[in-house]
């Protein structure tokens, strides 16, 4: 801990005060200054409160990690709704809504396990981290750069208006992603114990089945439902800005991404319990190239839908790559026929409900749906992780 906090404390302050040079450095001019350090402080926070985050998830505390992470996502996307949606604050508003919601969840994380906080460092344990972790840096930097890429290069292919139509739209398919972060918060630390224990065919299979029809069952629900928060009206003012109801068109690609990143992360079993970390930042590297290749491509062609495919294509390499390093060695009972009829079943109602376009109809065919879901996949039971 201490360590984590000294190094984080060293570069925050270093690239704080070196925030102006930074920014004449990249954009070649210094109005940029109090955007890194608001994004300087925000990643402090991050790091300090995903610290804690990571501590509960070793001590499998799932219920506390997922609560803690899923809340700090939900606050992360009513903040960028108030700032991008409705104070027009653009990229400021999706970096303000980051810094605060990071510093909620270092405030809170801190008060479940202060009282363990251990002064010392251990120089052998320390370097073990090193090595392990050493890969997962560059990761989730080459993460940070799928996550913010298409809006730099919608803003220089297109305009701030379609950077601000995607980024809103982007963050309620971010929904998606608050689902698959807090299945990994409590699922990796579980199947690591499990994997280590071998004791982990027959559960595996129920949990991908799991994982797929609760994903598909959020992404049916926001692709039918979702309009309509764009015509409610509270106190004379509508929920949503309608002016950003034609950026709905990227929710189903990115969502279906944010899926796929589920799966990497059920995936990433492997190089996390065998400690070859670094296949976790080829995956991650793999997607970035492909984010970046995919959005110079199709942008200019698809506007913001094309991000959005681009992110959908990133995710699912990303996903494919883990399946193939980790499928030889995790080895377990694919419920496949159910499977199937998930896969099935949820394109089939995801299909109709688009095309027919009516709110009863897709009202109507969701209850059917989840009742289709809960009598015939089996995914509805419980079982023993």
């Amino acid at each position: 801990m201490g360590l984590v906090v000294a190094l984080g404390l060293i570069f925050s302050v270093l690239f704080y005060f070196t925030a102006g040079q930074i920014s004449f450095l990249v954009f070649k001019q210094y109005n940029y200054e109090l955007f890194i350090q608001l994004v300087i402080v925000s990643v402090f926070a991050e790091t300090i409160g995903g610290f804690f985050i990571y501590l509960l998830m070793t001590q499998e505390k799932s219920h506390h990690t997922v609560a803690l992470s899923a809340t700090g996502a939900f606050i992360n996307l009513l903040l960028n709704v108030l700032f991008v949606g409705y104070l027009k604050y653009g990229i400021f508003g999706i970096i303000l809504a980051q810094l605060i919601s990071n510093i909620f969840l270092f405030l809170v994380a801190i008060k479940f396990i202060a009282y363990k906080i251990v002064v010392g460092i251990d120089l052998q344990l320390l370097r073990r981290i090193i090595l392990f972790s050493l890969p997962l840096f560059w990761a989730n930097l080459f993460t940070a750069g799928n996550n913010i890429a298409d809006r730099f290069i919608l803003n220089g292919l297109m305009s701030t208006g379609e950077v601000g139509l995607y980024s809103f739209s982007y963050r309620i398919a971010m929904i998606m992603g608050i689902f698959t972060m807090a299945f990994a918060s409590a699922w990796n630390p579980r199947a690591i114990r499990l994997f280590n224990e071998k004791d982990f065919a027959g559960s595996f299979g129920f949990t991908l089945n799991k994982l797929v029809a609760l994903g598909m069952v959020l992404i049916i629900s926001v692709t039918f439902f979702i309009g309509i928060l764009f015509d409610l009206q509270a106190f004379g003012i509508t929920l949503l800005n309608p002016a950003y109801k034609s950026g709905l068109v990227i929710i189903i690609p990115v969502m279906f991404g944010y899926l796929f990143k589920g799966l990497a992360s059920f995936y990433s079993l492997y190089p996390q319990a065998s400690g070859k970390s670094y296949h976790i930042l080829v995956s991650d590297l793999i997607a970035l190239v492909v984010n970046l290749g995919l959005n110079f491509l199709l942008i200019p062609h698809l506007g913001i839908l094309g991000a959005g495919i681009a992110t959908l294509c990133a995710f699912f390499v990303s996903a494919l790559y883990l399946f193939c390093i980790s499928a030889p060695h995790i080895i377990f009972s694919y419920r496949k026929k159910e499977l199937v009829l998930i896969v099935i079943s949820s394109t089939v109602v995801l299909v109709s409900g688009i095309l027919v376009g009516s709110t009863l109809f897709s009202g109507i065919l969701f209850l059917l749906y989840l009742a289709y879901l809960y009598k015939f996949t089996g995914v509805t039971g419980k079982v023993q992780l």
